[in-house]
């Protein structure tokens, strides 16, 4: 091929455009236009035209081997940045373009035009060929990336129509973003006729072609070929010149002007085309250029930004220091960037600095129009070439400079996930860009194990979902989280240490199911509820929980829905739940699914769980299972026939004694318990004997309990002879028991047991013995143990002994330990024990327990005291716990609260202010009684809806209505609807219909369901359905319910 073939004409630029964007358009994204805007960058147009040349050996050789049948089917073109790798593609595939028995797919990979994501990248090349097939992708926009490359790759392998051969060129996958180019991208045995081209550029450390050979899984002999890209030389400059036309054609024939343009470039085709750009600018001017004006510049890119700055110096004058400074910082931005950066986020990664506005920000950018493109608006700023990008990175930023601007990167990707997960961020105002790069910025950084985790957040991936609605961005997200925690769990196993991270990769795989299936956006239990209210059919709720991922909840799922079912059907549907919890492969999680299904399983069925349990070899084991399992067995004399078998089976006594444990807390039938006690009793282990004792004694009736009781004596162990009898003295009316109990307990050395069997047989104490309990308790050193055995003994005192139990509670130092036993205890004390209280709260500390306590004395005061209790009020200076108390004592106080002082609306009105006034009422509105709240709602709800209600944020607005929603009137409800309407974030909504739905009912509970329909994100209307479906009334469920029963009388269907 000729140099002069090498800038073929306008209509195969244009077809080329054509053949390269057409598949595009079935995708939902704006492909095209990127893919465009990429071509005429390269290929630029008659007015602009790009420079290129010098490359008619490499076409050779490029054409040479696709049309050698022999060669190998792939071809690697790896070279430094700027060497003119997607030029020479995109020439060379324009020169073939009209080739009839040739289809070309091309797709660039991108940062610049921002086609360097899965999430675009697979998506376009299936399209791309599916449009050679004459075929359409997939319309389903939830199409995962695994999907899309198992489609490209099902694609390549099929033979074209009309014999044709395919030409795929993959431009640039260096710059992929968060995915890589490996050996699974493409066939390992390639289709007869299949030719591939993939161009990358050279990386740190890389040893020529081999090492993106090795990536690519291309070593093997005869397997891929490799093309080397050198720079040009002086006559490929001379060419690039010619191929511009008029007036730099001129220039081509100047020798020493081609000498200096090379020394400068050093052949490097982008240093080519930058001078070559400030050249066509001249115009006709250019016709006069000298080469003493190049002369003094050093050669590479070091020597044209040198220049550039000179002549920017000299434009900016005085501000020139300033102007320096800012430009910088745009060109590190930019440099650190990933992908192209919008105003927005220029504005946002330079926060905090002066002179960054808006305005300043065109100011900035405007003398870098000749190395960096975009309008910040529709296009991202970014450098017009990688190069470029990779020379200010790698050679003009050292790397704590680098660390400091990675820096700015990593602080505003963690303040826009902390904002997306607290709800202060909508998803759609998010960055995309910090969305789609803040992953990678991340990995480049080396961010720890946790803060990749930290991703894995439901804010996070709404944010991705607003930009990928399949979200293989926030998949690719999820699993470099799990393989750094897999690594470190790795790390961690390797040193015997605990696994720190094995909770978080169940997380992150759990993640990766659901995001993966839109079924899995209908939690579990709206499918539940579904099926009860009538909403599905049984055979749609069982179609969609067969859809569930996760084998446990499926399993679980299907037993709740077969209570909804007749049979037939209802025994093949617990079967199949059997079936799918027993396909769990972990031996553990197994047993614990087919637990979670026992409530709900026939005879049959459980005794596949008794089997399953036989097959664990660890005696602990099977007795913990027996225990779990032995309620669920104990109505079927045959199943417990099997368990008892099972247990004698265990040979150590610590297991039997765990299983008979489980068994003994069930009701049995006389003869199987009678049977059971005799199993017990012939444990020889004494402790673990009284341990499934204890358990029994509670189900045991008296001829059985007096039968254990003459049996104590043999016991040898002080404290557990002691033990038992005092769980048989709660059951056995016999007084003789209580007393050798008693007995027993001043033989104990340690106060602690002494006070827990005390405490434990309180109810059937004398006074002189509860005053023992009570001499016991104060003598305990542990004050949370003291507060714990006083709060239990309190309920059994006697009267007399009030005085005294008083004065130990009194004396706890915890103020929340003693309020919160001190409560209960008001309605039986005497005035002089009430003042006595009264004193205590006047020296409380903490407000808060201070004001629950003055709110409880009110209702159980004497008038006698009321003005301590009103002075005691006043003591409380926090605005809205002194609210809270007179809302509480208005009603039984009455007139006694009539002075301004205690008067609630003139407490209220003294308040600095209305927002004051409301944050009060806020606060306080989840510990009113519905008595108080109904008198504040008297005042407030006017102050609060109708006054500057409408000036209120939507943040605000969801702020109130979720802390009141649950107690509004019901006559504020379709007010509070009305503004739930009005807001934008689906989030808010969610949060306010899930408090407000269990007074929704009739219109109001269809204008809720409207509101819900217009919901765009399926899990918050998931969420919001689960709680109206919840709340429905009782009897339109059991309508339902019958409506689904097909052996109802037809008059109740």
């Amino acid at each position: 091929m000729q140099d002069d073939a090498q800038q073929p004409g306008k209509n195969t630029a244009n077809l080329l455009m054509t053949t390269f964007t057409e598949g595009l358009r079935d995708l939902p994204t704006d492909a095209v236009t990127r893919v465009k805007n990429f071509l005429l960058e390269y290929l630029g147009h008659p007015q602009q035209p790009v420079p290129f040349g010098g490359r008619s050996r490499d076409f050779a050789s490029l054409d040479g081997w696709l049309e050698d049948t022999q060669a190998e089917p792939y071809l690697l073109i790896a070279a430094p940045a700027g060497r003119g790798k997607s030029a020479l593609l995109l020439r060379w595939c324009q020169h073939l373009i009209t080739h009839q028995s040739l289809a070309i797919a091309y797709f660039p990979v991108s940062i610049r035009f921002r086609t360097n994501l899965a999430g675009t990248t697979f998506p376009a090349l299936t399209a791309l060929l599916a449009s050679l097939h004459g075929e359409h992708i997939p319309d389903d926009p939830n199409v995962s990336e695994e999907v899309w490359r198992g489609l490209l790759a099902a694609y390549l392998v099929r033979p074209l129509p009309a014999g044709k051969r395919l030409l795929l060129v993959l431009d640039g996958v260096d710059e992929a973003a968060d995915w890589s180019a490996d050996a699974h991208l493409f066939p390992q045995n390639p289709p007869p006729g299949l030719r591939i081209v993939i161009s990358a550029r050279s990386l740190a450390n890389d040893h020529g072609n081999q090492t993106w050979l090795q990536r690519l899984g291309w070593e093997r002999e005869g397997f891929a070929r490799t093309l080397e890209l050198s720079p040009l030389d002086r006559s490929g400059v001379a060419n690039v010149l010619l191929q511009m036309g008029f007036p730099l054609d001129l220039l081509s024939q100047r020798n020493e002007m081609i000498s200096e343009l090379y020394r400068l470039s050093e052949g490097d085709p982008l240093l080519v085309r930058l001078y070559v750009d400030e050249l066509w600018k001249r115009g006709e001017q250019t016709i006069q250029f000298t080469t003493t004006d190049l002369r003094s510049i050093q050669p590479g890119l070091t020597g044209y930004f040198e220049l550039w700055w000179k002549d920017q110096r000299q434009l900016w004058g005085a501000d020139a220091p300033q102007r320096e400074e800012a430009i910088q910082t745009m060109l590190d931005l930019l440099a650190c960037a990933l992908g192209p950066l919008s105003k927005k986020d220029l504005i946002s990664l330079t926060a905090g600095q002066e002179n960054f506005s808006a305005a300043e920000l065109e100011l900035h950018l405007a003398p870098l129009a000749r190395f960096v493109t975009g309008d910040g608006i529709h296009q991202g700023y970014v450098f017009s070439h990688p190069r470029l990008g990779n020379y200010f990175y790698e050679e003009r930023l050292n790397p704590t400079e680098r660390q400091a601007i990675e820096q700015r990167f990593l602080r505003w990707g963690e303040q826009t996930l902390l904002a997306l997960n607290a709800d202060q961020l909508a998803p759609r105002a998010a960055s995309p860009y910090i969305i789609q790069y803040y992953g990678v910025h991340l990995v480049r950084s080396q961010a720890t194990t946790e803060t990749l985790l930290a991703l894995v957040s439901h804010g996070w991936q709404q944010a991705w979902e607003t930009l990928d609605r399949a979200q293989a961005g926030f998949l690719a997200d999820v699993e470099r989280a799990r393989k750094a925690a897999e690594q470190a769990d790795k790390a961690a196993m390797a040193c015997s240490e605990v696994l720190p991270f094995l909770g978080a990769e169940i997380r992150c795989l759990l993640c990766q199911v659901s995001v993966n299936s839109r079924t899995n956006s209908i939690s579990p239990r709206l499918m539940s509820e579904a099926v009860k209210t009538g909403i599905w059919t049984p055979a749609q709720g069982l179609a969609c929980i067969r859809l569930l991922h996760e084998l446990a909840p499926r399993a679980v799922e299907l037993v709740g829905l077969a209570a909804f079912v007749q049979e037939p059907l209802r025994t093949d549907i617990l079967h199949e739940a059997l079936d799918t919890a027993m396909a769990i492969k972990d031996d553990y999680l197994r047993f614990d699914a087919l637990l979670a299904l026992a409530h709900g399983l026939p005879e049959e069925l459980l005794a596949h769980i008794l089997d399953s349990i036989q097959d664990f070899e660890d005696e602990a084991d099977r007795g913990g299972m027996l225990a779990e399992i032995a309620p669920f067995i104990s109505p079927y004399p045959g199943l417990l026939e099997r368990f008892m078998l099972m247990v004698q089976a265990i040979e150590e006594e610590e297991y039997q004694s765990l299983a008979f444990t489980g068994l003994a807390a069930t009701p049995l039938p006389t003869g199987q318990q009678a049977n059971l006690l005799a199993t017990i009793q012939s444990l020889q282990e004494e402790r673990y004997r009284i341990q499934a004792l204890l358990a029994l004694v509670p189900h045991l009736p008296e001829e059985a309990l007096q039968q254990v009781a003459q049996q104590t004596d043999s016991i040898q162990d002080g404290l557990l002879r002691m033990r038992l009898l005092a769980e048989l003295a709660l059951y056995l009316p016999a007084p003789e028991v209580l007393q050798e109990t008693l007995k027993l307990e001043r033989e104990i050395e340690d106060r602690d047991y002494r006070v827990e069997l005390l405490v434990k047989l309180a109810p059937l104490l004398q006074v002189d013995t509860l005053q023992y309990a009570l001499d016991e308790i104060n003598y305990l050193w542990d004050e949370r143990a003291r507060a714990s055995a006083l709060a239990a003994l309190t309920p059994s005192m006697p009267d007399e002994l009030l005085p005294d139990l008083l004065q130990a509670i009194l004396k706890l130092k915890s103020e929340e330990e003693r309020t919160n036993i001190l409560l209960p205890l008001l309605p039986r004390l005497s005035h002089d024990l009430l003042e006595k209280v009264l004193a205590c709260a006047h020296l409380t500390w903490d407000e808060g327990c201070r004001a629950t306590l003055l709110a409880q004395l009110g209702t159980a005061m004497p008038e006698s005291l009321l003005p301590q209790l009103l002075e005691a009020i006043l003591t409380i200076k926090d605005p809205g716990y002194r609210v809270w108390v007179l809302a509480e004592l208005e009603a039984p106080l009455q007139d006694n609260l009539a002075t301004s002082a205690f008067n609630l609306p003139a407490t209220f009105q003294a308040m600095s202010g209305r927002e004051e006034r409301l944050q009060t009422f806020l606060a306080i509105a989840p510990r009113l009684s519905n008595t108080a709240l109904a008198r504040l709602f008297e005042f407030m709800l006017t102050e609060i809806f109708y006054f500057a209600w409408h000036s209120r944020s939507e943040e605000e607005q969801t702020h109130i209505l979720t802390k009141l929603g649950g107690r509004l009137p019901s006559d504020q409800l379709p007010r509070a609807l009305e503004t739930v309407q009005s807001f934008v974030n689906e989030a808010d909504q969610a949060q306010v219909l899930q408090v407000l739905a269990p007074q929704l009912h009739g219109p109001l509970l269809s204008a809720a369901l409207a509101i819900v329909r217009n919901m765009q994100e399926p899990e918050k209307r998931a969420q919001v359905l689960e709680a109206l479906v919840a709340t429905l009334p009782a009897e339109q469920k059991k309508r339902s319910h019958t409506r689904n029963d097909p052996g109802a009388p037809d008059h109740q269907r």
